[in-house]
């Protein structure tokens, strides 16, 4: 089991961690999960829930990037080709580290000419061959004008044909909660919607600790810890400056946005890669769930003229006006379902001129002698372990222990292999059965385990959708779920796909939730009145009526 009862319950008494990592996005989490395993105490604090900003509303890819290889040979820049080495090589990790929340993706380029197919073909050929011998996607091809026409109905017939190449494709935010259950089962204490509200010194002026309050219970106290880890995005600036005020601010956050739309713009196994947009970014459609999420926009973002990240309606007309020239038919946006907005952790280059997009998606690991305090700066999903690994080998020579990084041939929670005798025990609803298996793997055991003598705790919750009672309790009970958010957002992903179904259910999760953490009947209705609030307010920002 692991509740907030469960951990709180090794953090309150007295005594010193090793480590205690603030942030748990991918970074935070992955350095964690790295730091346990070599043997160090840590303790990690998110103030939201895993993976609940950056890390759980990317464009859900994992990439070497071919937008950066692109750079690297136009612009002879050895930092952008360094990039997608690293890129590809983790791709090859993270794919088989949680098969059961990543997966290869069929990305396909459409051509206006043979002269952008022979270019096309010949940058995925050099991208295949940077990837290695050892890796384990399938070689990009070439899809005859009529094939592109039978994989993409809805597309325009203007193109020559289309490049296919694979990439992998993953469920973000549930891969971040992964690896959280991997830290804890390697012998951390992870807690969120815990927030750092301040730090603790000692005598030299170094940081020895922080002080958190954790929201579901009011309670703050204080941890101690021999390194505290800032791995908290593209919010490391204000972690850095309460540590120490005279640090200069060195984030550069960009707003990138995504909209969801019905399924029929791409097959389920599919992906449609536009290389060419105003900004210089490539915008995607992708498969998410039952839906197509289509993204991402580059724009600076300015936390000081406003704390929401909310998508606004000029930028889902550019995401529409950039895909429109590429379909028969164009998206409007009254058939949007959800959109989303999530900030990329970029480290500002000093006089280097260069716009967001142009910012290198790279890491670093900064330690300040002045406090002491130790932040893992920028970064992408892709290269989250690689990023830990660096960042929890400073920890060590800071700790003056020697320990290697194992994270690199490890199989997260869930990862293995269903039983038989768990598949045969399944609900026989196939729609039920595979939504389970897809976000819980071999943990559909332990899910039996708790309930599987209820047979009404298996049921639909709603006719028309697959979710049941029990993965709702799961939720509470053994993944830390405290808020309708962390349900139906961030655990089943409905929220960010399907804003109707997300409020449809909403009633129904906020009475499992009430039984399982024992609210009263004013407690479930405030927390559905916030949930339908936020979910509004979505809607309003986009000027969509509800």
């Amino acid at each position: 089991m692991w509740s907030h009862d469960d951990m709180l319950g090794k953090i309150e008494h007295p005594g010193t961690f090793d480590l205690v990592v603030i942030g748990g996005g991918a970074s935070g989490t992955g350095a964690a999960l790295d730091a346990a395993r070599r043997g160090l105490s840590v303790v990690l604090v998110e103030a939201d829930d895993f993976g609940s900003q950056t890390s759980g509303r990317s464009t859900k890819l994992i990439h070497g990037g071919v937008r950066y290889l692109e750079q690297a040979i136009v612009k002879f820049d050895v930092g952008q080709l360094r990039q997608v080495v690293h890129g590809l090589r983790e791709r090859r990790i993270l794919l088989a580290q949680a098969p059961h929340l990543a997966q290869p993706l069929g990305l396909c380029t459409p051509c206006n000419s043979w002269w952008s197919f022979f270019y096309l073909r010949v940058g995925l050929q050099l991208y295949a061959m940077l990837a290695g011998w050892r890796d384990p996607l399938p070689s990009n091809r070439f899809l005859s004008r009529a094939t592109f026409q039978k994989v993409f109905p809805a597309l325009s017939e203007q193109f020559v044909g289309a490049v296919m190449y694979y990439d992998g494709h993953m469920d973000d935010a549930r891969y971040c909660l992964a690896l959280a259950k991997t830290a804890v089962q390697s012998g951390a204490v992870v807690m969120n919607h815990t927030p750092v509200v301040d730090f603790e010194y000692d005598g030299s002026g170094r940081v020895s600790g922080v002080v958190v309050w954790h929201k579901p219970t009011n309670k703050r106290f204080s941890i101690k810890a021999g390194v505290v880890l800032n791995a908290t995005g593209a919010a490391a600036d204000k972690i850095r400056l309460m540590a120490n005020p005279k640090l200069p601010e060195v984030m550069r956050p960009s707003k990138g946005v995504h909209i969801c739309v019905s399924r029929a713009l791409v097959p389920a196994h599919k992906a449609l890669l536009i290389p060419k947009t105003p900004d210089g970014r490539v915008v995607f459609a992708v498969p998410f769930g039952k839906m197509t999420m289509i993204g991402t926009t580059d724009t600076p973002w300015d936390a000081q003229s406003s704390t929401d990240c909310l998508t606004t309606a000029d930028e889902v007309a550019y995401l529409l006006e950039t895909i429109a020239p590429y379909l028969k038919e164009p998206v409007l946006p009254h058939e949007i379902t959800a959109a989303f907005a999530g900030l990329r952790p970029l480290v500002n280059m000093p006089a280097s001129g260069r716009s967001t997009a142009q910012l290198l998606r790279d890491h670093t690991v900064e330690v300040d002698h002045v406090s002491g305090l130790v932040s893992l700066l920028g970064g992408k999903w892709t290269t989250y372990r690689l990023m830990a690994q660096d960042a929890v080998d400073m920890i060590c020579r800071i700790l003056r222990t020697e320990a290697a990084c194992t994270t690199d041939k490890l199989t997260l929670v869930g990862g293995g292999l269903v039983p038989g005798v768990v598949l045969n025990v399944l609900p026989a609803d196939a729609d039920l059965r595979n939504g389970l298996l897809a976000r819980l793997g071999s943990e559909v055991s332990e899910m039996i385990d708790l309930f599987g003598g209820n047979a009404h705790l298996w049921q639909r919750i709603l006719p028309d959708c697959p979710v049941c009672d029990a993965e709702i309790r799961y939720a509470v009970s053994c993944e830390m779920a405290v808020t309708l958010w962390d349900v139906l957002h961030q655990r089943l992903r409905t929220g960010q796909q399907d804003w109707v179904l997300a409020q449809r259910l909403a009633p129904k999760v906020a009475e499992i939730l009430a039984d399982e953490l024992g609210w009263t009947d004013a407690e479930r209705d405030a927390h559905l009145e916030s949930y339908v609030a936020q979910i509004e307010k979505e809607r309003h920002s986009l000027g969509i009526s509800c």
